[in-house]
């Protein structure tokens, strides 16, 4: 009797399971063809999606050629309509280009503003540049233009912007904070693509004098500019023209300047200069890596007040003028520059010459000369960069900026040296002759970032004045 009781149970219970089992499957199989159909829906929905993202694209493309075309998604109902763009065609046409007038905002070497069309820009940039310098001297330099010190300074401290309008119209206005008074660099307007003439500037500007002169202090390879810039006028107020032609092979600039301060500013009669430049560029190949420039210029200058002077110190801005003329009279100047400089791959080497006559009553002439030559190698390849429409030399980019860790990127490294020499002495005046010889270091950590390292000799032939100059500079440019 128990037997048969337990044995009722137990098929009881094992019924019950079968009958579980086969409930969940059953729940499976429902769920299985539920999900295929999903599966089918997407893909039809897919398919669809495609269809309208080619017909938003083709809608697009109408409205941009001011016209409408739209096609159904079924071929036998394709309705195709070419009308003139109406008020709703424009508007549906402004939500998908922005308004001429709109500005974007993006980095480029410096905070840039544009309009789409480019008739509006505007670049908003600075350099800060800090030296340090250590220095000794014997004798016979302290005698002559007293000890040397030590020290520390912001060469340069400078905010600017520029930009254009209306496409041909162009500024740029250019502060120097450095030595705690705020005076003028670049500060002009022009107009440029004039027929002809191409460019026209007016203001307070660079005169288009020396290869070196016209390269921005923050492409230079050494601190500072070699010992021809003594005779090189850099800025002055003037009026300016000057183009590039035969695909920028060729440059010229022309000019008419009056000495003037560091606001601009010039008074009196006469004082008028004139200067042209012409640059020739015979060689360019592999974007830029072979270069080969040459360059003449002349300046005809009328000192104010028929007073003269010229004077020059080391390759070093915190030191003493080593060399100096004194004022003397001199009623007018003729200079004459010109220029050499080779790319090729990662060395360079440059050079110029400038001889300089200042005619002084009782048809006396003084005659004086300057020269440097120079030669850098990039030890991680890159090379110099050359502007073919300036004639100058550009922002040197590294291959890879440098970012600290294992494998990352190390900058770009160029050594150089310069050998440089001025001669102020000629029949009446005795203003000294200054050699100088300077190797450099040089970590350019990315496109607007360098480390400068410099070690320089100084020698005021003569009197056997020697002098040694071991210098840094820390600077960044946008």
């Amino acid at each position: 009797m128990v037997l048969a009781i337990l044995t009722l149970i137990f098929c009881g219970t094992a019924t019950a399971e079968t009958e579980e089992i086969s409930s969940m499957r059953r729940l499976i199989t429902e769920q299985q063809r539920q999900l295929e159909q999903q599966k089918e829906q997407i893909e039809s929905q897919s398919v669809l999606l495609k269809k309208l993202l080619q017909q938003v694209a083709e809608i697009q493309s109408n409205l941009s050629a001011g016209s409408t075309t739209v096609e159904t998604a079924n071929p036998k109902t394709s309705l195709s309509v070419t009308t003139p763009t109406t008020a709703a065609t424009k508007s549906a046409s402004s939500l998908q280009k922005p308004d001429k007038l709109t500005f974007r905002a993006y980095w480029k070497q410096g905070l840039r503003f544009d309009t789409p069309d480019k008739a509006f820009q505007l670049k908003i940039g600075g350099r800060i540049m800090n030296d340090w310098g250590v220095f000794s001297s014997n004798t016979a330099v302290n005698n002559a233009v007293g000890p040397l010190d030590d020290g520390t300074e912001f060469r340069r401290a400078r905010l600017y912007m520029e930009g254009v309008l209306h496409k041909h119209v162009k500024f740029k206005a250019q502060y120097d904070f450095a030595g705690g008074d705020a005076g003028f660099k670049d500060m002009y307007i022009g107009l440029t693509k004039l027929p002809v003439v191409g460019n026209i500037t007016f203001g307070h500007q660079k005169e288009p004098f020396g290869l070196e002169a016209l390269t921005s202090s923050k492409y230079i390879t050494f601190l500072e500019r070699a010992l021809p810039s003594t005779f090189a006028p850099e800025r002055n107020t003037g009026i300016k023209l000057g183009n590039a032609f035969s695909g920028n092979k060729f440059t010229w600039a022309l000019g008419a300047f009056r000495d003037a301060d560091v606001f601009g500013e010039s008074f009196g009669n006469g004082g008028y200069n004139y200067t042209g430049r012409v640059t020739a560029r015979p060689l360019y190949r592999e974007k830029g890596r072979k270069v080969l420039h040459l360059g003449m210029a002349y300046r005809h200058g009328n000192p104010n007040g028929n007073s003269l002077r010229y004077r020059a110190r080391p390759s070093a801005h915190l030191l003493p003028r080593f060399v100096d003329t004194g004022k003397f009279t001199a009623t007018s100047t003729d200079t004459l520059g010109a220029e050499f400089a080779v790319v090729s791959g990662p060395l360079s080497v440059q050079s110029e010459f400038t001889y300089s006559a200042a005619n002084r009553p009782a048809a006396i002439k003084e005659e004086f000369t300057s020269f440097y030559v120079q030669t850098s190698l990039f030890l991680t390849g890159e090379h110099r960069i050359y502007k073919s429409s300036a004639g100058a030399f550009d922002r040197v980019k590294p291959y890879r900026s440098f970012m600290p860790g294992d494998g990352a990127g190390k900058g770009a490294w160029e050594v150089a040296v310069r050998y440089a020499r001025i001669n102020l002495n000629d029949s009446f005046i005795q203003g000294g002759e200054l050699r100088d010889f300077t190797l450099g270091l040089n970590w350019y950590l990315n496109p607007n970032t360098r480390f400068m390292w410099n070690y320089g000799l100084a020698e005021r032939v003569g009197i056997g004045g020697i002098a040694s100059l071991i210098q840094t500079r820390f600077q960044v440019d946008f």
